[in-house]
């Protein structure tokens, strides 16, 4: 059963209430669905970019995806767990996104079977990647995402590839590496 691991030398990989509201301050754009625009645009902005009538619907939506992202907890937790197994890298990489990282977690979580919903959002994600010390940058001024710069060398990262290639080949041939990195992340 996988568990987090806390290492002295590491993150604190437990996120609590007051931590996501940190990160909220870091990053006030931040909501449960990912990047949001600041309000400084024009109302044509928010009828062409945001799937909302106005300015101000766009608003009270960004604030109420704000506030779901405050309270979840489970969701960033879940993301914690994920996130243990990556290793951070300092330099710019444009390997992982955000959107495509918050699939991984929720594969991860149904593989585990330990809770009754993997769902997690893309802002956890992010908001998870921000408290665990990861560097990330918003994909550009109008996406929700962000890219996290982490290895794809990552044994969380090679266990997905593999489980897909495991899928793919009739004779699986890496059996041996699949079995080692599915055991390094707790599975």
């Amino acid at each position: 059963m996988a568990q987090l691991q806390q290492n002295l030398d590491s993150s604190n990989y437990l996120i609590t209430r007051i931590d996501i509201a940190r990160v909220l301050e870091q990053e006030p754009l931040l909501t449960a669905n990912g990047f949001g625009h600041a309000d400084t645009y024009h109302e044509s902005f928010y009828k062409r970019r945001t799937f909302h009538d106005s300015k101000a619907e766009y608003i009270q939506h960004f604030h109420a995806s704000q506030e779901i992202l405050r309270n979840s907890i489970d969701e960033c937790q879940r993301c914690c767990m994920y996130l243990q197994h990556l290793k951070k890298l300092k330099s710019v990489r444009y390997n992982l996104g955000s959107y495509g990282l918050k699939h991984s977690v929720e594969r991860y979580h149904r593989k585990l079977n330990q809770f009754n919903d993997a769902y997690v959002s893309n802002g956890a994600l992010i908001c998870a990647a921000i408290h665990m010390g990861f560097s990330i940058m918003r994909k550009d001024h109008l996406s929700p995402n962000a890219w996290i710069f982490a290895s794809v060398q990552s044994d969380i990262i090679v266990w997905e590839r593999l489980l897909e290639e495991q899928k793919s080949f009739r004779n699986f041939t890496q059996q041996r590496l699949f079995e080692k990195v599915k055991k390094n992340i707790g599975l």
